[in-house]
C-alpha cells in the first residue's frame, strides 16, 4: 500500500527516507508527488510529524508578578513554563527598569529565548515579554506608555502576529487613552492575528474576542482574600481566531502573587521523560538512604568473588540502577502530592471569593501555601544545580 505522505527519498542504508531531501519542506510536508510504502515509515518521520505538531501550537503564559526580585517569583515562571510547556510569556509589573539575559534566563530556564521589555517608573510597572525564537520570529518590537508590542511570524503557518502586553493605569483618562492607541494599532493592521494580555481592568471595546475563562472567575485578591476582581484578562482579534479557532484560557492558582497567571493554550502535547540526574535534595529523604544501604550490603554478597575494583564498580553500577528506580514511584508521589495541594488550594480559594472561609480553613491554607513553597524551593535548589552542571 502507498500513500502520498512524505519521500521516497532514500540514505546510504536503503529503504529509509533522508531527512535531508529537498522535497521536504521546513515543517515535513512534501512538496511534488512522492511516496513512501508502510515499511518506509520510520523514527524520522514520527519526529517530522511531532515537530509540526508542536509548531502548529501556541501556548502563552500571561501574569502580573507584581515585582520580580525574588527567587521564589523566577522559579515559579519557570516552573509553570516548564509545566505547560510555554512558548510565549508575558510579565507585567516587574518593578525592573532594566533586564538582561541573566534574568530573562532565570525565568526561562537554559532554553533558546529571545525577549523584549519596557522599563518601570521607578518601583511602577515594567513589561517583559519573552519567547522560544524556533517558534516565533521577531520582526521588530516597541513599546508606548503602558504597553509593549512584540511584532512577527509564527513558523508554523507563516502568519503575521502581534502580542501585546498591557499594563493599564488606574484612571480613568489613562485609560481612555491606553484604549484609543490600541485601537489604532489594530486598525493598522486588522487582519493580523493580534493577541492581548495583561492587566487591564476593564473589557476593550476594539473588535476583539475575550475567551471563556476556566478555573475561576477572578484573577486577583487581596492578601486577606476578602476582596476579589477580574483584573487580567486575554483578548485574541479575528485573524488569530481564524487559524487557532478554539484556544482555551485557564487562569492558574495564585502562589507568589496576588494576580492569577493566565495560561492561552491551542493545543496539547506530551514530550516523554527527561533524562536522569542526581540532585542534592534527594539526600534530605529518608528513604534514599535505606535504598542505597540495601543495595550496597547485597552487592557484597553477590560479587564476592569478583575482584576489588570490580566489586566497586559493581556496587556502583547497581546503585545507580537501584536509585532510578527509587526516584520514579518518589517523583509521582511528589507530583501527585503537589497536584492534591495546587487543587486543594484551588478550591480554598474559590470558597474565599464567596465568603466561605472558616478559620480553620484559613490556617489550613496557610499550611498548603506553606508546603507549596518548601516543595519548589527545593525544586530551586535542584534548579540551580542543574545550572552548574550545563555550565
Amino acid at each position: 500500500m502507498k500513500r502520498m505522505l512524505s519521500c521516497s527519498c532514500k540514505s546510504k542504508h536503503g529503504r529509509r527516507r533522508n531527512p535531508k531531501c529537498p522535497h521536504l519542506n521546513s515543517l515535513g510536508d512534501v512538496e511534488g508527488d512522492a511516496f513512501f510504502t508502510d515499511e518506509e515509515e520510520d523514527e524520522g518521520l514520527m519526529g517530522i510529524r511531532i515537530r509540526r505538531e508542536v509548531l502548529l501550537m501556541i501556548k502563552l503564559l500571561s501574569l502580573n508578578v507584581n515585582g520580580l526580585s525574588s527567587d521564589f517569583k523566577r522559579n515559579w515562571i519557570r516552573s509553570l513554563g516548564k509545566e505547560f510547556s510555554c512558548y510565549f510569556v508575558c510579565l507585567q509589573e516587574s518593578h525592573l527598569q532594566s533586564v538582561d539575559h541573566r534574568i530573562i534566563n532565570s525565568c526561562w530556564g537554559i532554553r533558546a529565548v529571545d525577549f523584549a521589555f519596557a522599563g518601570s517608573s521607578g518601583r511602577s510597572g515594567g513589561l517583559i515579554t519573552f519567547w522560544d525564537p524556533s517558534h516565533f520570529v521577531l520582526e521588530s518590537s516597541f513599546h508606548g506608555q503602558n504597553f509593549l508590542v512584540v511584532k512577527g511570524k509564527w513558523r508554523s503557518n507563516n502568519l503575521n502576529c502581534l502580542i501585546v502586553n498591557v499594563y493599564a493605569p488606574n484612571d480613568p483618562p489613562g485609560r481612555a487613552q491606553l484604549w484609543d492607541t490600541l485601537s489604532e494599532l489594530v486598525g493598522e493592521n486588522p487582519n493580523a492575528g493580534w493577541v492581548f494580555c495583561g492587566d487591564f481592568n476593564e473589557v476593550l471595546s476594539t473588535g476583539l474576542v475575550e475567551p471563556n475563562m476556566g478555573g475561576r472567575r477572578f484573577t486577583w485578591s487581596n492578601a486577606e482574600g476578602t476582596k476579589f476582581s477580574k483584573i487580567d484578562r486575554i483578548f485574541l482579534s479575528a485573524g488569530f481566531l481564524s487559524r487557532w479557532p478554539n484556544p482555551s484560557v485557564i487562569a492558574l492558582p495564585r502562589l507568589y502573587s496576588d494576580h492569577n497567571p493566565l495560561f492561552l493554550d491551542t493545543g496539547k502535547i506530551d514530550f516523554g521523560p527527561v533524562p536522569f540526574r542526581f540532585f542534592n535534595s534527594w539526600l534530605i529523604m529518608d528513604d534514599l538512604s535505606a535504598v542505597v544501604n540495601s543495595c550496597w550490603s547485597n552487592s557484597d554478597s553477590e560479587n564476592s568473588s569478583q575482584s576489588g575494583i570490580h566489586r566497586l564498580f559493581l556496587k556502583l553500577k547497581s546503585t545507580k540502577m537501584a536509585i532510578k528506580d527509587w526516584r520514579v514511584p518518589v517523583r509521582e508521589r511528589n507530583t501527585k502530592l503537589l497536584i492534591d495541594l495546587k487543587t486543594k488550594l484551588n478550591s480554598l480559594d474559590l470558597s474565599e471569593e464567596l465568603g466561605d472561609l472558616d478559620p480553620l480553613e484559613r490556617e489550613e491554607k496557610e499550611f498548603i501555601v506553606g508546603k507549596i513553597k518548601e516543595m519548589e524551593q527545593a525544586d530551586l535548589a535542584d534548579v540551580k544545580q542543574r545550572r552548574k552542571l550545563d555550565g
